[in-house]
């Protein structure tokens, strides 16, 4: 008797245990979800394959950014097709799916040597074809729109908190995102909300990697939410 009541006794406090630690883990993933809710989105776009690029450095750097361990703020990244008609329909419906306190929309340069932030977008004179081969109509971004439209986040502060911190990588600012899909995807998001951003970056290992060009763009993006924050 004495040995089946020692064995009840093992038995209720193993259960107990069991039942506090799925309490515990419970809770733990409460407060996961729960601190994933308070952070902000910011939707993080990039771009695929183009011309001769089977690889976009754009897209790379984003996928590398999902590798970061970021806890100020929620990413959702999506990589857009280097095709007019698709992001005229489909950055708009980001927007609005998601409903993110930022959006950033990343694409490559192939001449560009450093990150290099957008200040504006322009609405006219789009006439390289996407990889489909089309131009937009009256190649603009929407008919009887502004000449361009202007970020709403202070670029030039968002390059001093690059370059006094400890990222070794460039950034500069720009006010030609280049009269291509780029800019095209940039007026689109504008055109929704002015706390979008685009940021060229260089082809990968010219100079930097993808994670160093990850690593940069977390920190553009807080110091973007941070003014967002205040504002």
């Amino acid at each position: 008797n004495k040995q089946l009541s020692n064995l009840a006794n093992l038995v209720l406090l193993y259960t107990f245990k069991m039942e506090k630690n799925n309490f515990m883990k419970s809770m733990k993933e409460e407060n996961i979800k729960g601190n994933l809710d308070r952070l902000p989105t910011v939707l993080v776009t990039g771009f695929g394959p183009f011309r001769n690029h089977s690889e976009n450095s754009s897209w790379l750097t984003v996928k590398e950014l999902l590798n970061l361990n970021i806890t100020d703020f929620n990413i959702i990244a999506k990589e857009l097709p280097v095709e007019y008609e698709f992001v005229s329909k489909a950055v708009p419906e980001l927007w609005e799916k998601h409903k993110p306190k930022l959006v950033v929309h990343c694409g490559m340069s192939e001449q560009a040597r450093c990150i290099t932030l957008e200040k504006v977008a322009y609405n006219a004179d789009y006439h390289g074809c996407d990889i489909k081969g089309q131009v937009p109509q009256l190649n603009s971004c929407c008919e009887n729109g502004p000449e361009k439209l202007s970020t709403a986040i202070d670029i030039d502060s968002v390059l001093e908190d690059v370059a006094s911190s400890e990222v070794c990588v460039k950034a500069v600012a720009s006010e030609n995102a280049g009269r291509y899909l780029c800019e095209f995807t940039f007026y689109t998001s504008l055109k929704v909300n002015r706390n979008a951003a685009f940021v060229h970056v260089p082809p990968i290992n010219q100079p930097y990697s993808a994670r160093a060009m990850a690593q940069a763009l977390a920190l553009i993006i807080s110091s973007m939410l941070k003014q967002i924050k205040n504002s």
